[in-house]
């Protein structure tokens, strides 16, 4: 399914079906009306599409730059402790164009072997009315990573759009061609034929050329559906 389609229904976020509302769920009640979470998990589902990966990156009030590990959360093997009492203070979701991936793990101990350890995000920063980028370190563990239609690689996907690209450029040169076809094919073209200077028949003049000239003008680019010859004969010649 599309994003659109897919997000149509929210989705339902439960932690015991047996308890009214258990503790996490009222926090996560709180969260999604507090930072619209299903708005930007349906964005970034769109923005991730478009590229080969996309990232939410998650705000967290634990003092730290972005570039610097969560506190209590593994870096090396991406678990959490049960413990931590951060908050969260914005959620923001961004595609390929303004994201790279700086560094991956190299240390084939670790189970994130090969997965992005740094990124760099390109924030949009507006000074005096001008638009700019402002590009910022951000650390795994701040963010959430997101590809689909994965091959061998786990961190970059086939981007969605692009099997359906080829199909986009074939009809773009249909759309294109039945045009330029039909204006080629169905407007025939026309042969002048100036009869050689001979008994009884004067040479064309110079100045009867451009007068034709300009007939001939205002009939395949103008209105005009007659042509005003003298001296000349005139055939359609076909397509073919």
């Amino acid at each position: 399914l599309l994003p659109e389609e897919c997000w149509q229904t929210q989705p339902e976020v439960y932690d015991d079906e047996t308890v009214d509302e258990t503790p996490f769920e009222e926090k996560y009640k709180y969260l999604e009306q507090k930072f619209r979470i299903n708005f930007y998990l349906e964005l970034a589902d769109v923005l991730s599409g478009i590229g080969q990966f996309g990232v939410v990156l998650l705000g967290i009030n634990d003092g730290k730059t972005l570039d610097q590990p969560v506190d209590g959360i593994d870096p090396k093997t991406g678990e959490a402790s049960r413990d931590n009492k951060y908050e969260m203070t914005f959620i923001k979701a961004f595609d390929e164009t303004v994201l790279l991936v700086d560094t991956k793990e190299t240390d084939v101990t670790s189970p994130r072997y090969g997965f992005p350890t740094r990124y760099t995000i390109m924030f949009e920063d507006v000074q005096a009315g001008m638009k700019s980028q402002v590009s910022k370190p951000v650390h795994w563990t701040r963010v959430v990573h997101l590809c689909d239609n994965r091959e061998t690689s786990e961190v970059f996907g086939v981007p969605r759009l692009q099997c359906g690209w080829n199909r986009l450029v074939d009809l773009r040169k249909l759309l294109g061609g039945s045009g330029e076809m039909f204006w080629k094919g169905g407007f025939p073209g026309i042969s002048l034929e100036i009869a050689p200077p001979g008994p009884g028949v004067e040479p064309v003049t110079e100045e009867q050329k451009k007068a034709m000239k300009e007939n001939i003008t205002d009939y395949f680019a103008g209105l005009d559906r007659a042509l005003y010859l003298e001296g000349t004969t005139s055939k359609t010649m076909s397509p073919q």
